[in-house]
């Protein structure tokens, strides 16, 4: 009777480490690769002896599935903060801003803006199309890139801001705003400029003296120094006209980052202000921006920030400007570095894209219309050199057949005018036959006629020591769970049909309205007394106001 008393105050966790290492070792990794982390929680709970091997399997990487597992997350390295160096990757799927629950969201951000050894942060916020514009101003969808910068909790519209205007305007006087708010340079700060329908805030800041953008560079922070890999944005589908004015902007530092080497960004506004954004001063490596809203001038500047971009990846639209420069003009600042571009644009530009100024590029993918115009005419081998003598392979994306596109690449081989290229892939999405082709009384043929028609290339391509791919590909791609896969595979760029003859009406245009979302900032400015009216009237709403 005594040994069996013993038995049942001693503690569970004394038995079960007598089973040999190894066991355990099969055991955790089974657990480890089980769909959610939540039994290989319960085992360290159950075993307190293990936990010191179980946490570091928990805590890395951190995967989100919902804005509540990101608000118990917050309370876990609150209450045990010794966790905290043990995430080095976090992936938030569907980080839905602030929402009805402020407080939950500042805590998350601050926690993580605080995690000594973040290495890779993953975040994702999916616009609702059938959301209205109200609510769409009331969620304010920049509150996704507090992640970085937690002090713009003030960005929010004001029902959000529950605290009295004379103690916001107490508490951001306090020494405490430079660690909080940070600056263009922090490492906490992406730059996110505010909105149309969040200006007021940005009014609000700048008569109290306090505007972030402007404060001093080099203010002292500790949050997200260990950050290598950044990939933010939102899912959205540039075809959705349902989306205006609720794509949220990218400004400038986040491109400051002093340690960012790679920097994925989908589904944002890009125009940048270039005020603070010094020339070859990041270790940016690596930039991707897909289905994005932004111009060849404004990617000019974010690409003179990297002192040496080696890999670059642009899948968007035509240029909404029509400026004189093109998106391959703006990769040129990186010449003498870049060995790897990615470039679609959607339906293709009107003239023929021209990568010859990419001296050292030496793996090229793009689409027929990218590489030819729209209209794909055939490239003209004798009089003009559009692609760079150091390329070592070259990928084409099929958007239209032509029968000219192996014998053109041949031909540049032969005349050793792509003297270097050891490898061209055809790309032919498997629902070929449903493009529809840019010659109204035609079709394309078939995924699988295309293929056949191509491999009769191979031989020819041997004997001058080119290895020729035909491979059929899904469209859109076809991709696993979100949470394992980075952005680069996922499929919502694929949605557009590469087609110059598509009915295409920029996504932010409304026939009914005369917004501009390209105007200048400055011609929306309040004159000061309708700012002092604004705030006056802000402050006699808010002052019986309690911060929740």
């Amino acid at each position: 009777m005594a040994n069996t008393e013993v038995s049942r105050t001693r503690p569970c966790s004394s038995f079960l480490p007598v089973f040999p290492p190894e066991l355990w070792n099969i055991i955790i990794e089974y657990l480890d690769d089980g769909a959610t982390a939540q039994n290989l929680g319960r085992l360290a709970q159950a075993c307190p002896a293990l936990q010191a091997i179980i946490e570091p399997r928990l805590y890395n990487p951190v995967r989100l599935h919902n804005p509540e597992s990101g608000a118990r997350l917050a309370r876990t390295i609150k209450s045990r903060p010794e966790l905290a160096p043990l995430i080095r990757e976090l992936r938030h799927k569907e980080d839905s801003g602030f929402g009805g629950n402020f407080y939950s969201y500042c805590t998350f951000y601050l926690m993580v803006s605080n995690l000594p050894n973040l290495e890779q942060i993953f975040m994702r916020k999916a616009i609702d199309s059938i959301e209205t514009s109200q609510s769409a101003d009331d969620e304010s969808l920049e509150e996704i890139y507090n992640v970085l910068h937690p002090a713009l909790w003030w960005s929010s519209t004001p029902k959000h801001v529950a605290m009295p205007l004379k103690e916001y305007r107490k508490y951001t006087n306090s020494p405490v705003k430079d660690r909080i708010l940070g600056s263009s340079a922090s490492h906490l700060s992406p730059g996110v400029e505010f909105c149309e329908s969040n200006q007021f805030i940005e009014y609000l800041l700048m008569e109290t003296g306090i505007d972030w953008r402007e404060l001093p560079r080099g203010l002292p922070s500790k949050g997200l120094s260990s950050l290598r890999v950044c990939h933010i944005g939102t899912h959205c589908d540039l075809t959705e006209i349902s989306i205006r004015g609720r794509i949220p902007r990218i400004s400038s530092a986040i491109f400051q980052h002093s340690g960012l080497r790679k920097l994925c960004l989908t589904g944002c506004e890009l125009k940048p202000s270039t005020e603070a954004m010094a020339e070859n001063s990041t270790v940016l490596e690596e930039l991707t921006v897909l289905n994005c809203l932004t111009t060849p001038v404004h990617l000019k500047d974010v690409l003179r920030v990297p002192k040496a971009l080696k890999k670059f990846t642009i899948r968007t639209v035509i240029d909404p400007e029509e400026s004189e420069w093109s998106y391959t003009d703006a990769a040129g600042f990186q010449y003498e570095s870049l060995e790897f571009l990615d470039h679609d644009i959607y339906w293709g530009d009107e003239e023929e894209a021209d990568f010859s100024g990419l001296e050292n590029l030496k793996h090229l993918t793009t689409t027929l219309s990218s590489l030819a115009g729209k209209e794909c005419h055939e490239l003209d081998i004798e009089d003009e050199q559009n692609l760079p003598q150091s390329l070592e392979s070259l990928t084409l994306r099929l958007d239209e057949h032509k029968a000219w596109t192996n014998s053109v690449i041949y031909e540049l081989v032969k005349s050793e005018k792509l003297p270097n290229l050891r490898r061209f892939t055809v790309e032919v999405p498997e629902t070929m036959e449903s493009f529809p082709s840019i010659n109204g009384d035609k079709t394309n043929p078939s995924c699988l006629e295309i293929c056949q028609e191509g491999n009769t290339w191979q031989d020819k391509f041997k004997e001058i020591n080119v290895d020729l791919s035909m491979s059929p590909v899904p469209c859109p791609l076809e991709v696993p769970k979100y949470n394992l896969c980075s952005c680069e595979c996922l499929e919502f760029y694929h949605r557009l049909p590469s087609h110059p003859h598509n009915d295409f009406r920029h996504p932010l245009e409304d026939e009914d309205s005369d917004w501009n979302p390209w105007v200048d900032d400055t011609e929306h400015d309040m004159d000061d007394q309708g700012i002092d009216d604004t705030i006056d009237q802000f402050e006699n709403d808010m002052d019986d106001e309690i911060f929740d």
